[in-house]
C-alpha cells in the first residue's frame, strides 16, 4: 500500500454494500489503488484516531456522522463520499472549510426507492404486514378472518406528493398507470409531464387537505425539518394512509404518534426514522405501524450501482485530482484540479497538461483555426485524450462555440488561434463572451521565447494581453515552470472565481502558447497541487440583519432576479419564492435570469430590461408611486444599459465585493442597502424562523394587480400587425411557443424579433433561454448554438436570428453538417434589411427615413439555398401554414434545418418601435 490514497470504510465489503462474486464491483480492483481499511466503526478510539491522520478519503453510511470533530483529525483527508443520496449526516460547510469534497450517490437509486414507496403503500393500505404477523403466530384457528384486517383499495383515490424530484415522479407514474390514482402533488417547480399522466401540481396545504395516500421525497435540510408536525397531520384528512421513505428527520414522530393513536392517521409505513437505529417504543409498539430498517435502495443491482458512484468519486479526486461528478459543494471546487492527484511516470507536457485537464473537466471538442506550429501541438495532445477539434470559418466564431459549448456544460470552453491576426479575429469572439458572461479560454500561439528582445517589435505577433486586456478576466504566457499555476488561474478567471473572498462574473480569458514552449514538459511545482480558490463569500450578520429589515419596512417591494438565482438549487428556489410570498411581492426577472423562479408563478409581472425607458412594462411596477422599495438579487451591475433610473430606497443582495460592480445603483437611489455574499446563503438566512414577517393582508400587491399590470404592459409594447394573415415575427414567435418541447434551449441574437421574443415567452426553468443580453450581439445565435448542441447534443434546441446576423456567419453553417448536427431548426426572419437600424432611424428621426433608410437594405440572399450548399435541409416558408409545417418537420430531422421565413418587411419593422418603447 506504499504511496497508495489511504481510504477508510465505515463498513465491511458484502452483499448489502455492492460486493458479490461476478459483480461490477470487486475488492482485488480496490486493493490495486488504494490502502483499504474497512470497518473504521469497529476500530478502537486510538486506532481511529491513527488512521484518520493518514486518511485522503472517507467512505461513510448515513449512521456515521461527519462533521468537524472527524474533519480536523483528518489533515490529508480530500474526498468524503457517503454511500446514499442523502448526505444530512455530513457537515458539508464543515467539508468545504477543510477543502474536503463531500460527494453522494444521485440518481441509481431512483428505481428501487420507488418501489420500496409503492410496496409499503400497497402494505399499509391492505394492512398485509400485520395478517402475515398474526397468521404466523399460530392465531389463525378458524375461518376467514374479514374484519380484522379490513383495509383500504388504493385504486381511484388521491395519492399526495411531497418532493417531486425523480423518485416522487416515479411513484406517482406507478400509482396512477397501474391503480388509477389521482396525483396530487407539491413542489417548487412544476412537473414536466403534469399533462401526459394528469398530474396537479398543489400547495402543500391542499395536497394535505385532499389526500388519501401521502408519500413524502423531499430533501433533508435544516428548513425541512419536521416539515410534517402537529399542524400537518391535523390538516390530513381522517383515516390516511402516510409513507416515509425519504429521512426520518422531516417528520415529527411524536406529533405522528399522536396522529396514529387518534385514526386521523389510520395507517403509515415508514422506512426511515429520526435517531436510527435506535426507535421509539411506544411507535413499535403500535398496530398500525410497518417499519423496515431503512433498506429503500436494498437492491443486489442497486447496491452494487451504489458503490460504482462511490469508487467514481474516489478516482476523481484521488487519483485523477479533479472535481468528483457527484460533488455537492461543487461550488467551492470548480471543475479544475482543486487537489493532489496521486500521479504516476514523467510529468506531461504543457499541451498534454490543458488536454488531460480538459478532459477532467468533460470537454469533448474545441474550436479554432489550426494553422501550425503550437496550436497543432495542442490539437494533437487533445486528440489523443479523444477530444476532437471542430475547424471552424472565423476565430470569432470559434470563441462564440466554445464559449457556448462551456456553459452548457457549466465548465470553460476552449477556442484556439494562430498568433497575429488568428488572435486578432479570436478578439472578437471574446468580446461576445464579454458581454454576454460565458466561460471561455482563449489559446493564442505566440511567438517563441528564444526570439532576442531588439526584434519583438511586431506586438501581434504575442504577447497579446495589451490587446485583449480590457474583456478578459485573466491572461498570462504559458511557461513550463509556471504552467499548472497559469492554468488553474484561467479556469478560476473564466469561472468567475477570484482568489481571496471575491466574486467577479464569468467571462473569457486568454492563454498565450509560445511556439517553443507547447512541448516542453511541466515543472511548475504545483502540477501536483493545483488549488482553485473560490471566491464566494459567507454574508455578513450585520448584513443580513440590515437586509431583513429593509425588506420588512417594504410596503410595496419589488424583487429584480437576476442570473445569480439561476444557479439556485430547488430548496433555495422555494426559501425565495416564499419569501416573496409572505411579503406579498412581485418579481421581475432580467433577461439573464430568466426561469429562475417559474414564470407561470403569479407573482411574476415580467422581464427586466434594466431601462430607463418607462414606457417599457417593468415600470409600470417600480415608478408613479406602484412601488415604494426595490430588492435586487443576484443580478450582474455591468450588464446592459444600466440606466436604472429608479428613484426608490434599494437594497442588493450580491456575490460581488468589488464597489466598481455596483456604482450603476448609486446616483439614482434615495438609499441604498448593500448585501455582500453567497446569494443562496443569503436567502437561507432570510428564510430562518420569523425573520421575514408575513406582510398584512392590505399591503404588497395581489396577485390579481400583478397579472393584470403583466397582461396590459405586455399589450402596449407587442402591437400585433392589424392582417393576421401577415408574416411576422409575432406569428413566427407564436407557432414556435406552441411547438417547442417541454425541456428545449431557445438561441436568439439582436434584431427586430429581440424584445417582442424577450416579452412573448415564458420560461418555466431557468437555463432554457440564451439570447443576447449585455451587448445585444448580432452574428451570436449560428455559433453559439452549434457549441450548445454539441455539448447536450440530446437536448431540444432552437435558434431565432435575422437575415443580417446570419450574413455575418454564413462560413459556420457548413459545420451544422460537418458535426452531424440532427433536429434543430434554424429560423432565420428574413427581411432583406438591417430592420433592427431602419427602425431605430426611423424611430428618432422620422423625417429623414425615406433617404437613409435605403442604404440599410440589401439584396434579398436565398438563404435556404445557402443552406443547401453547405448540406443543411432547408425550407423557404411565406405563410405562416407553410412555416407551422416546416417547424414540425424540423424537429425530427436527420440534419440541421434552416427555416428561410420572408417576413413583410413593413410590418415587420413597424413592430419593432413600439417593443423597445419608442
Amino acid at each position: 500500500g506504499a504511496g497508495k490514497p489511504v481510504v477508510l470504510f465505515s463498513h465491511d465489503f458484502n452483499r448489502g454494500y455492492g460486493f458479490y462474486e461476478g459483480g461490477p464491483v470487486q475488492e482485488s480492483e480496490l486493493n490495486k489503488l488504494y490502502e483499504v481499511h474497512k470497518n473504521f466503526l469497529q476500530k478502537d478510539e486510538a486506532e481511529q484516531k491513527a488512521l484518520l491522520q493518514r486518511a485522503d478519503g472517507l467512505v461513510s453510511m448515513h449512521l456515521w456522522p461527519v462533521n468537524e470533530a472527524i474533519l480536523s483529525t483528518a489533515p490529508k483527508l480530500k474526498v468524503c463520499s457517503t454511500y446514499g443520496v442523502g448526505y444530512d449526516h455530513i457537515d458539508v460547510a464543515a467539508c468545504t472549510k477543510h477543502k474536503v469534497q463531500a460527494t453522494n450517490t444521485p440518481d441509481v437509486l431512483t428505481a428501487a426507492t420507488a418501489d420500496m414507496t409503492v410496496s409499503l403503500l400497497l402494505s399499509v393500505a391492505r394492512n398485509s404486514v400485520q395478517a402475515h404477523v398474526w397468521t404466523a403466530g399460530g392465531n389463525w384457528t378458524a375461518g376467514p378472518q374479514n374484519n380484522q384486517f379490513i383495509g383500504d383499495d388504493p385504486t381511484g383515490k388521491t395519492l399526495g406528493v411531497i418532493g417531486f424530484g425523480r423518485i416522487g415522479q416515479v411513484v406517482a407514474k406507478k400509482m396512477a398507470t397501474s391503480f388509477g390514482m389521482k396525483i396530487l402533488y407539491c413542489d417548487v417547480f412544476p412537473a414536466t409531464e403534469d399533462k401526459a399522466y394528469g398530474f396537479t401540481r398543489v400547495s402543500l396545504e391542499d395536497l394535505l387537505r385532499l389526500s388519501d395516500f401521502i408519500t413524502i421525497h423531499t430533501t433533508a435540510t435544516p428548513e425541512s425539518f419536521n416539515m410534517i408536525s402537529t399542524d400537518q397531520f391535523n390538516a390530513m384528512k381522517d383515516g390516511v394512509c402516510f409513507v416515509n421513505c425519504a429521512r426520518g428527520s422531516l417528520v415529527d414522530e411524536k406529533a405522528l404518534i399522536v396522529a396514529l393513536k387518534s385514526g386521523k392517521v389510520r395507517a403509515a409505513g415508514l422506512d426511515v426514522h429520526k435517531g436510527e437505529p435506535n426507535l421509539p417504543t411506544e411507535l413499535l409498539s403500535l398496530p398500525n405501524v410497518i417499519t423496515t430498517p431503512h433498506i429503500a435502495s436494498c437492491t443486489l443491482q442497486t447496491r452494487a450501482a451504489m458503490m460504482e458512484r462511490v469508487l467514481e468519486s474516489l478516482e476523481a479526486v484521488l487519483i485523477k485530482g479533479k472535481r468528483s461528478p457527484f460533488c455537492v459543494n461543487s461550488s467551492a471546487f470548480p471543475s479544475s484540479s482543486p487537489q493532489s492527484p496521486h500521479r504516476s511516470g514523467p510529468p506531461p507536457t504543457v499541451t498534454q497538461m490543458i488536454a488531460q485537464d480538459a478532459k477532467a473537466r468533460g470537454i469533448k471538442h474545441v474550436f479554432g483555426i489550426p494553422g501550425s506550429g503550437s496550436p497543432m501541438d495542442l490539437i494533437n495532445a487533445l486528440q489523443d485524450e479523444g477530444i476532437s477539434f471542430v475547424i471552424n470559418g472565423h476565430e470569432s466564431s470559434s470563441v462564440i462555440m466554445a464559449a457556448s459549448y462551456g456553459r452548457m456544460l457549466g465548465t470553460a470552453g476552449i477556442a484556439i488561434a494562430i498568433k497575429g491576426p488568428g488572435a486578432g479575429n479570436m478578439l472578437g469572439g471574446a468580446c461576445n463572451a464579454f458581454f454576454e458572461r460565458m466561460p471561455v479560454i482563449c489559446v493564442a500561439e505566440s511567438r517563441s521565447t528564444q526570439i532576442p528582445p531588439s526584434i519583438q517589435a511586431i506586438q501581434l505577433m504575442g504577447p497579446h494581453n495589451q490587446m485583449f486586456s480590457s474583456l478578459v478576466n485573466y491572461s498570462a504566457t504559458l511557461s513550463p515552470n509556471q504552467a499548472a499555476k497559469q492554468l488553474n488561474s484561467a479556469l478560476a478567471g473564466a469561472q468567475g472565481l477570484t482568489t481571496k473572498t471575491s466574486k467577479m462574473h464569468t467571462g473569457p480569458v486568454l492563454l498565450d502558447l509560445p511556439s517553443d514552449v507547447a512541448t516542453q514538459q511541466v515543472t511548475d511545482p504545483l502540477l501536483d497541487d493545483l488549488e482553485l480558490v473560490c471566491g464566494v463569500l459567507a454574508p455578513t450578520a450585520e448584513d443580513i440583519d440590515a437586509t431583513a429589515k429593509f425588506i420588512n419596512s417594504a410596503n410595496r417591494p419589488v424583487f429584480l432576479l437576476g442570473a445569480e438565482c439561476t444557479t439556485l438549487d430547488s430548496a433555495t428556489v422555494g426559501q425565495l419564492t416564499q419569501l416573496i410570498t409572505q411579503r406579498r411581492g412581485v418579481f421581475l426577472t432580467s433577461v439573464d435570469g430568466r426561469g429562475s423562479i417559474p414564470e407561470t408563478n403569479n407573482r411574476w409581472g415580467g422581464v427586466w430590461m434594466c431601462k430607463s425607458n418607462t414606457k417599457l412594462p417593468e415600470h409600470d411596477f417600480l415608478t408613479n408611486g406602484a412601488a415604494d422599495a426595490v430588492i435586487v438579487i443576484g443580478h450582474d451591475c455591468q450588464a446592459g444599459e444600466n440606466q436604472y433610473m429608479v428613484d426608490l430606497p434599494l437594497c442588493e443582495v450580491t456575490p460581488y465585493r468589488d464597489e466598481s460592480l455596483v456604482t450603476a445603483f448609486e446616483p439614482v437611489v434615495k438609499q441604498l442597502t448593500r448585501c455582500v455574499g453567497s446569494v443562496s446563503a443569503v436567502i437561507k438566512a432570510l428564510a430562518g424562523n420569523g425573520v421575514i414577517q408575513a406582510a398584512s393582508a392590505s399591503s404588497g400587491w395581489s396577485e390579481g394587480e400583478i397579472q393584470q399590470k403583466l397582461q396590459s404592459g405586455r399589450a402596449r409594447v407587442l402591437v400585433q400587425p392589424s392582417q393576421d394573415t401577415q408574416l411576422t415575427s409575432y406569428s413566427v414567435i407564436n407557432i414556435i411557443q406552441q411547438q417547442l418541447p417541454e425541456n428545449a434551449a431557445i438561441f436568439g441574437e439582436t434584431g427586430v424579433m429581440v424584445c417582442i421574443l424577450d416579452y412573448m415567452l415564458t420560461c418555466k426553468a431557468p437555463n432554457q433561454y440564451f439570447p443576447t443580453t449585455g451587448g445585444r450581439t448580432m452574428g451570436l445565435m449560428v455559433p453559439a448554438i452549434l457549441g450548445a448542441k454539441l455539448a447536450k447534443p440530446e437536448q431540444p434546441m432552437i435558434g431565432i436570428g435575422g437575415d443580417g446576423s446570419l450574413l455575418m456567419r454564413l462560413g459556420e453553417l457548413e459545420a451544422f453538417s460537418r458535426c452531424g448536427i440532427s433536429k434543430t431548426p434554424l429560423v432565420i426572419l428574413n427581411d432583406s434589411s438591417f430592420g433592427t437600424i431602419r427602425a431605430r432611424h426611423k424611430a428618432k428621426f422620422p423625417d429623414r427615413a425615406e433617404k437613409f433608410g435605403p442604404t440599410l437594405d440589401f439584396r434579398s440572399v436565398n438563404f435556404a439555398a445557402v443552406a443547401a450548399a453547405c448540406g443543411l435541409n432547408h425550407i423557404v416558408c411565406t405563410s405562416t401554414k407553410e412555416f407551422a409545417t416546416g417547424l414540425t418537420n424540423a424537429w425530427a430531422a436527420e440534419t440541421t434545418t434552416l427555416l428561410d421565413v420572408r417576413v413583410d418587411a413593413a410590418a415587420y419593422q413597424g413592430a419593432f418601435a413600439a417593443s423597445i418603447g419608442a
